[in-house]
């Protein structure tokens, strides 16, 4: 099965390469995991596979947790899992893991993995991949990134108990009113970070008349009371 799964993931379509791959290389040095993530059918798993490409054919192991026929698969096989790895493709350091997730206690593994100085490229539900395990200590939300994920996000980090705070850097007009929207309506966030309206102040035009308070800050808070119309508020 494992060198069925790679045969499978290293002659797939790789298609264009993603702008993503460039900030993914850029982290390759780091010492924690790299984690992709996303809803499904996004293209996760595409963008893993040109990474792949850039590491080598020889470099990795692969893992598709996703597979039915790892239903059933613990944490604490993980060691089993190594060794059949370790016998079938021999030593490696670096391994590449698709929809982690679906493994209860994934990231007990991981760091554990981690500290032996492995390195972990994976894929998995945006929720899923909270773990203060890995080292997150907080949630950053991105309404340019997208509505549904920004509120899955949110009521994670709740739920986890992590900061939680809204930062939609050169997002002018209506994006920004998007994120302010969002900070003045998910409980627990603390603070919002933009700087669309002085790098990109002719995309405010318009939308700066309407809500000038939004958009002409002095004291340091922006004045999201005004955004009281329906849905997102303007």
């Amino acid at each position: 099965m494992l060198l069925e799964q790679f045969q499978a993931f290293w002659h797939r379509d790789t298609g264009i390469e993603r702008t993503q791959l460039a900030e993914i290389e850029r982290a390759m040095n780091l010492p924690h995991a790299i984690t992709i993530s996303g809803l499904r059918r996004v293209g996760k798993s595409t963008l893993l596979a040109q990474l792949a490409h850039r590491l080598g054919e020889e470099k990795f192991y692969y893992i598709n947790f996703e597979d039915d026929r790892f239903i059933g698969f613990q944490a604490d096989d993980a060691n089993d899992l190594y060794e059949l790895l370790v016998e079938i493709f021999g030593e490696r350091k670096i391994f590449v893991v698709d929809e982690v997730q679906n493994i209860p206690g994934w990231e007990h593994f991981v760091r554990r993995f981690l500290d032996m100085g492995f390195k972990f490229y994976i894929t998995g539900s945006n929720a899923s991949l909270l773990s203060r395990e890995l080292g997150y200590s907080g949630v950053a939300l991105k309404a340019c990134k997208g509505h549904t994920e920004a509120l899955l996000m949110g009521a994670a980090a709740q739920k986890h108990r992590m900061f939680l705070c809204v930062q939609d850097l050169t997002c002018p007009g209506a994006s920004f009113l998007h994120s302010a929207s969002l900070a003045a309506r998910i409980p627990t966030v603390a603070a919002i970070e933009g700087n669309g309206r002085q790098y990109c102040p002719v995309g405010n035009r318009g939308w700066a008349e309407r809500f000038p308070g939004m958009f002409h800050t002095t004291d340091g808070t922006v004045g999201t009371a005004v955004l009281n119309g329906p849905g997102l508020g303007f």
